[in-house]
């Protein structure tokens, strides 16, 4: 596992190597290798098909526009960070303009990339992350979509490692009870 995790960073350094030289198919590599998870989570935010694959599709640019410096830590975590504010600052302004009280999943002609979104187990999990309260859905997307640490999650929400470690604990309770309710779990699992 660690091997492959190993081998996954120093794939996508390579494709950001290659992008920067002007290889447009290693940023195209980069996209479907993290779009997918990506749109996940900015929809789970911005509760807007649009505005989740508007967000991502901004972070791609933004990558392409703004080389990476080694220091500025590994591709996916950027990308991952880069959407997660890009989203948070789209779901204020939707909130803002009037409000968001459902969740906006795609429809079945929408980009390939919400494919993930589309798979009936996802979309049962993805409304269930839905209903939990901002505060417990965001510590769970950062955990288990743009895969950060607690530590990390602490210093992007401002606040200390034991409320994040109480959030998630909360969010994944909640989640399995909401699925067990609706007697999907297994099929979840």
């Amino acid at each position: 596992m660690f091997q492959a995790g190993l081998h996954k960073l120093t794939e996508d350094r390579q494709l950001l190597e290659r992008t920067y030289a002007g290889d447009a198919g290693a940023l195209l590599a980069l996209h479907d290798a993290h779009a997918p998870r990506l749109i996940a989570m900015a929809l789970l935010i911005t509760r807007c098909a649009e505005s989740a694959e508007d967000v991502v599709q901004e972070a791609f640019v933004r990558l392409w526009r703004e080389p990476l410096k080694r220091n500025d830590g590994t591709v996916s975590g950027w990308l991952a960070t880069t959407v997660w504010r890009a989203a948070c600052k789209e779901r204020a302004r939707r909130l803002a303009l009037g409000g968001i009280d459902t969740i906006d999943l795609p429809d079945e002609s929408a980009s390939p990339d919400l494919q993930l979104i589309r798979d009936d187990r996802m979309r049962h999990v993805a409304a269930v992350i839905a209903e939990l309260s901002f505060e417990h859905r965001e510590c769970l997307l950062l955990r288990y979509y743009a895969e950060r640490s607690y530590e990390e999650i602490a210093d992007l929400l401002g606040v200390p490692i034991g409320t994040v470690k109480s959030r998630l604990y909360y969010a994944v309770q909640m989640c399995r009870q909401k699925l067990q309710a609706r007697g999907v779990w297994e099929e979840c699992m």
